[in-house]
């Protein structure tokens, strides 16, 4: 399978895993647009988009355009329950690997992952945006019982603060505090206590 066959796929994956139809995205997608105000401009018909969803996934795929990417983003960067997930293994995690199979710049996957991080604090988000659902469970659980971390929490725990990083200078300082401040507690928490002696050097790292 070539590069743009696999992020077709993928964006059917993802589709289909959601058990949205061709007609549901297209309804979906135009709902986030008149949700966000309609950036890029007014949407084609149910029917038109459609077309272009199916083309998406085609055996001969197109790139959607920025417009619709940050359309589909949001629908990718929440779970069908609602909350806010842009960590590894999420839905918004794979379709940034569908449009970059598809052939979209690393810039612009960068600055399209960047307006989701502010998505996910202008609606009070914060770390656990950041992180997938089994880091989430697996730092809940170290929490609770330091003796439990295992090997994944450290660069979950790093990345967020990369993540954080990556918007200074883009975001308002209280915003980069709210993500990054549970990341520092927790870091300080699970060195407080009895986490297996190989995590202590690299979680005293992660700040």
């Amino acid at each position: 399978m070539d590069e743009k066959a696999a992020g077709a796929a993928t964006l059917k994956a993802l589709r289909v895993r959601r058990g949205l139809s061709l007609a549901d995205t297209a309804r979906v997608l135009i709902s986030i647009s008149q949700r966000l105000g309609r950036p890029g401009g007014s949407l084609p018909t149910v029917a038109g988009l459609q077309r272009s969803v199916a083309r998406w996934e085609s055996t001969r795929p197109s790139l959607p355009d920025a417009h619709h990417q940050l359309l589909l983003a949001h629908l990718y960067g929440r779970t069908p329950a609602g909350t806010i997930a842009l960590g590894v293994g999420s839905d918004f995690a794979e379709l940034l690997d569908a449009l970059a199979h598809l052939g979209e710049s690393a810039t612009r996957l960068t600055e399209l992952r960047s307006m989701l991080v502010r998505t996910a604090t202008d609606h009070g988000g914060g770390m656990l945006a950041l992180l997938s659902t089994n880091v989430q469970a697996g730092l809940s659980a170290a929490l609770a019982d330091p003796s439990l971390a295992d090997d994944e929490v450290v660069p979950a725990l790093s990345a967020v603060v990369s993540d954080v990083n990556a918007q200074v200078g883009s975001l308002p300082f209280v915003r980069l505090q709210l993500l990054l401040a549970p990341a520092l507690e927790a870091c300080r928490r699970l060195t407080a206590d009895a986490v297996p002696d190989a995590l202590l050097p690299r979680l005293r790292g992660v700040p």
